[in-house]
């Protein structure tokens, strides 16, 4: 199912000079070194051209503030599109052009229009007034664009059904966003990525499955025998009108994780440890795991922990553990994502995983048992705090 945006169009023309204090600027650079995004060395060099800043901005102090502020300049109100007084709010997917660029495609008209990622955003010019204060006027460069007037910031949410259904059905005045749209010059002809057709979902559930049935024979012939009799029986009975156990998507995706927690987690030996091997990866650059597929298959473990004994459980819950962590040390992850990942429900394990790895001498210094409190935020400025000095030598 396609995945919809509420988004807010803005317009360029509108965007007067935002306010920027020294305060401010140096708040920035204590944070990117805070969370482990810029070294010692870097973070001097930073404060000492915010210091050369003091007699006035002017052009030639850009391209440094520019490389101090990037990802951290934001748009300012004035440059909201304001149609009666009030926000163009507009629900829309994203497509993606032939050479990769992703657009906005309004749902209702069709309309297509560029995205303004932080990425992209840049001040033309920095100054400072006789009180002062220090301004911006911001630009973006839009990949993909000879003219933009008129795009979608990049501060979307997810729209649910319910809410694109009521979009559809209020009144849109298609004349102004036609009037928007046409503010922008592509430099050419839009042609959307073309899709190549794929098998279903069903059908690629079911290919998953009887692979993973023939994994599990091998590893336990009676266990396989018992999950293949219950498959051959739901296939009997899948999409069957009328049938008293009438089965779909859902529930052969259910047993799909039934077997994926049976292959993984069920009688794990020292030579058949998947957990494990992915933590020697990651120690060896070598693992290829993203942070939603180890969440996905923490997931899975979660909801059939009970099948097997608590020390084992316990035993997995902390190889979890050292993935997250370890995944974390090697990339960039947003707070959200991990309010909104099974990261929060390990974060005692977490601690632990990060005082064992500083024993084994895989980090140089340890998660700080002492922080106020043990939350998701607090966790997370520990572990970007250790980053820099994060050193990986298997033992």
């Amino acid at each position: 199912m396609k995945i919809y945006y509420i988004g807010k169009l803005y317009s360029l023309s509108g965007q007067n000079s935002m306010s920027i204090n020294d305060s401010d600027v140096q708040g920035i650079i204590n944070k990117k070194h805070y969370l482990g995004l810029i070294d010692t060395f870097t973070r001097t060099r930073y404060v000492n051209m915010v210091e050369k800043f003091n007699y006035g901005f002017d052009i030639r102090a850009k391209d440094e503030f520019n490389e101090i502020m990037r990802g951290y300049l934001d748009i300012s109100s004035d440059a909201q599109v304001v149609n009666e007084g009030k926000l163009v709010r507009i629900v829309y997917e994203e497509i993606v052009r032939d050479d990769g660029i992703v657009y906005a495609k309004e749902i209702s008209t069709g309309l297509i229009f560029p995205i303004g990622y932080k990425k992209y955003m840049e001040a033309k010019n920095v100054w400072r007034n006789s009180n002062l204060n220090n301004y911006a006027n911001l630009m973006f460069k839009f990949p993909g664009m000879l003219k933009v007037e008129t795009f979608v910031y990049d501060d979307h949410v997810v729209a649910d059904y319910n809410t694109v259904e009521k979009y559809l059905k209020k009144h849109l005045n298609k004349d102004e966003m036609i009037k928007l749209y046409k503010n922008n010059v592509f430099d050419g002809e839009f042609k959307e990525k073309e899709k190549l057709e794929v098998i279903s979902e069903e059908l690629s559930t079911i290919a998953d499955i009887k692979y993973y049935l023939t994994i599990l024979k091998e590893k336990n012939e009676d266990l396989y025998n018992k999950r293949k009799e219950y498959f051959d029986e739901m296939l009997n009975n899948f999409n069957v009108e009328g049938s008293n156990a009438l089965i779909g998507l859902p529930k052969i995706k259910a047993f799909k994780k039934k077997l994926t927690f049976d292959i993984l987690f069920r009688n794990i030996t020292d030579d058949d440890n998947t957990l494990k091997k992915s933590i020697d990866d990651f120690l060896n650059d070598k693992s290829d795991l993203d942070f939603d597929n180890i969440d996905y298959l923490c997931d899975i473990f979660l909801h059939y922990q009970n099948e097997i004994d608590i020390k084992n459980s316990i035993n997995i819950l902390s190889d979890f553990a050292k993935l997250y962590l370890l995944f974390i040390l090697n990339n960039d992850v947003d707070q959200s994502k991990l309010e909104n990942s099974h990261f929060k429900d390990l974060l005692n394990f977490i601690v632990i995983a990060s005082v064992e790895l500083k024993l084994s001498g895989v980090l140089n210094d340890r998660i700080n048992l002492n922080i106020i409190e043990v939350n998701v935020e607090n966790v997370l400025n520990e572990i970007n705090r250790i980053k820099n000095v994060y050193q990986k030598s298997l033992k």
